[in-house]
């Protein structure tokens, strides 16, 4: 190889790079709620950021979909969700609700239970704020032992 091709070659290096990062930004940006505070943007400073902001609701199916709230109790798992709104985080939370003995004991006869994740987004063409569901997992309630 010669030392023309070689520079040329290292030259192109830093574009390569820069190619590969915005590729799995992209992708992580499609598959993953980010917020622009967690990778998910370029513009941090223009996006709310705050847990009014972020929305969790949980609904329980009996004869059909019901929401219920949460008790105090689940507060702090329900904050780790917000501040880390990421697809596991959310099914990790589904899991640890379809087992709980305390949360079922509150809601008997659940067949299936559904959390959805939603944030608010400002649209520039309309100049408003609007809620976006980001993320939605079911499942069903663990057998009893």
């Amino acid at each position: 190889m010669t030392q023309g091709r070689l520079d040329y070659l290292l030259a192109l290096l830093p574009a390569a790079v820069l190619c590969v990062v915005a590729t799995a930004y992209l992708w992580r940006w499609q598959h993953e709620p980010l917020s622009s505070w967690r990778g998910g943007g370029f513009g941090m400073y223009a996006d709310i950021n705050d847990e009014r902001g972020q929305v969790l609701r949980v609904y329980v199916l009996r004869e059909g979909w019901t929401q219920v709230q949460l008790t105090d109790r689940l507060k702090a798992r329900v904050t780790q969700v917000r501040l880390n709104p990421s697809r596991s985080a959310v099914t990790a939370f589904a899991d640890y609700l379809a087992c709980n003995e305390r949360f079922l004991g509150q809601h008997p006869g659940v067949t299936r239970l559904r959390l959805e994740y939603w944030e608010f987004k400002f649209e520039v063409a309309t100049s408003t704020m609007r809620l976006v569901k980001r993320l939605e997992v079911s499942r069903a309630p663990c057998a009893a032992p």
